[in-house]
């Protein structure tokens, strides 16, 4: 057994915080990711903007200030910044799990603290990988472990039916959809009149679930008929989420510099949905072309290819069966196997 403290200044949260409000995927991944450690045994304590002290499955939770009293842990995983290398004192390891893009290390005022400490990186995909920057302390060059897909959105039996022509968008707003809606709204939904999009990825931690949805000017900026397609979620819990997803017909994503895992292309795809994409930063390791779904660049290619999905149904059935067969990803479990093998 390893004694694991791991430390995310993202947010407020802790274990219980997911059963009250919604998520982002930052905060959800650690989570999910200090249970799986406890379930195999070790003793995990994560460190957060929190001020509370508590005890949820199997995982101690307690204020980023509290640092001082967990020195000399077998493995301090701090999230992302170099900010909170030294909180902890003494590991016997240091890695840092890089879950955003990893271009912000390369930053002048973090170069010295990477080469200060040299910790061991830990990347969720082969982009950040290749994007880790020739300045940084190549001693231990990225550990690539991908995040995991949650069991109860693995591993399901294939639909008997196709969905209807229901599409789904599952990021943040601002990342996709300024370039999504004019491509539905122009290209896809006048030949899949009926078509709907939903759309998920508003969250807010300051508000509970299902709060009325923000308004957004990129949907103010449609007509009346594309508006009238749009079925925009409130901040939904996740198995609400999985089902919403579940039953769309078609994933719609053309992607953004941000994405260094996307949790929602990997999720959708373990659940059987098709999807359409673009070449964009992480989102080639996420869908198989040609196979599972397609990655499409240009809008007018990007939209065929949903069209076809959308209408074809021996065409979707395919790509689902392909989708429940290949796209099952690691579950946190094997996550942390894979800490264990390559980081402890």
């Amino acid at each position: 057994m390893a004694r694991i403290v791991i430390s995310d200044d993202t947010n407020t949260y802790t274990g219980r915080t997911g059963e009250t409000m919604p998520l982002g995927g930052t905060e959800s991944s650690v989570i999910q990711l200090a249970e799986a450690f406890a379930a195999r045994g070790h003793a995990v304590t994560v460190l957060t903007r929190t001020d509370e002290h508590l005890t949820h499955n199997g995982v101690d939770w307690a204020p980023l200030g509290d640092a001082e009293a967990h020195a000399g842990p077998d493995l301090y995983l701090p999230v992302q910044h170099p900010r909170l290398f030294g909180q902890v004192r003494s590991p016997r390891r240091l890695a840092v799990w890089l879950i955003w893009p990893v271009n912000n290390l390369r930053h002048h005022k973090r170069i010295p603290t990477m080469w200060r400490y040299r910790p061991v990186p830990v990347v969720a995909s082969a982009w950040q990988a290749s994007e880790y920057s020739w300045v940084l302390p190549k001693k231990n060059p990225p550990v690539i472990i991908p995040l995991a897909v949650s069991e109860d959105w693995r591993n399901l039996p294939a639909l008997e039916s196709p969905p209807p022509p229901r599409a789904i968008y599952a990021s943040m707003p601002g990342r996709g959809l300024p370039w999504l809606l004019p491509v539905w709204e122009k290209l896809i939904l006048p030949k899949v009149p009926g078509a709907e999009l939903n759309i998920l990825g508003l969250k807010s931690f300051a508000k509970k679930y299902s709060k009325d949805v923000p308004d957004l000017p990129w949907i103010r900026a449609m007509g009346e008929a594309g508006r009238a397609s749009l079925h925009i979620h409130p901040t939904l819990p996740r198995d609400e989420q999985r089902e919403v997803m579940r039953h769309s017909r078609v994933y719609l994503y053309h992607g953004h510099k941000s994405e260094a895992f996307c949790l929602a292309a990997a999720e959708s795809q373990a659940l059987g949905v098709p999807a359409v994409v673009g070449p964009v930063t992480v989102l080639p390791e996420r869908v198989r072309d040609g196979e599972t779904g397609f990655i499409r660049d240009h809008p007018e290619r990007f939209a065929e290819a949903a069209v076809r999905i959308l209408t074809d149904d021996v065409h979707w059935k395919t790509l689902h069966q392909a989708s429940l067969q290949r796209q099952q990803g690691l579950s946190w479990d094997d996550v942390v196997a894979e800490f264990e093998q390559k980081v402890l």
